[in-house]
């Protein structure tokens, strides 16, 4: 039975980190949209995730809210994360922070113009950011 739930949660983990299905669950109302993040958390999902929320781009509709909830969700098995254009504020980071303090596989992570709340903002997320990623030991 443990077998079957570890299986079945890869599978639906596997089918919620697809962009295409992140995407239109992003369209969902709430409880579709946390369905499909929570299944993303379970997946074992590996390689690279990136996401771009510029603002022409597949991810400008995204509000601040389910912006931090994706990433609050990660997968823990991913070994490269790119965010770019994500001026979602300290919420955002810090659950960004807290989500890559556990995936102890990440041996790449790229944040590229990304909005925390102007400069001593930006220098405390660096920190933190930093913080984490020294506990990570790959």
């Amino acid at each position: 039975h443990d077998k079957y739930v570890e299986l079945n949660n890869s599978l639906k983990g596997t089918f919620a980190s697809s962009i295409a299905s992140l995407q239109r669950a992003a369209k969902d109302d709430d409880e579709g949209w946390e369905k499909m993040i929570e299944a993303l958390s379970r997946g074992n999902t590996r390689g690279q995730m990136t996401f771009d929320f510029k603002t022409d781009g597949i991810w400008s509709g995204l509000t601040a809210v389910r912006a931090t909830q994706l990433v609050a969700h990660l997968p823990l098995t991913i070994d490269r994360l790119t965010i770019r254009n994500a001026a979602f504020g300290w919420e955002f980071m810090e659950a960004l922070v807290e989500r890559v303090k556990k995936i102890h596989d990440l041996k790449d992570l790229c944040v590229w113009d990304t909005l925390v709340g102007g400069e001593e903002g930006g220098q405390e997320a660096s920190l933190r950011l930093a913080g984490g990623l020294s506990t990570n030991t790959t």
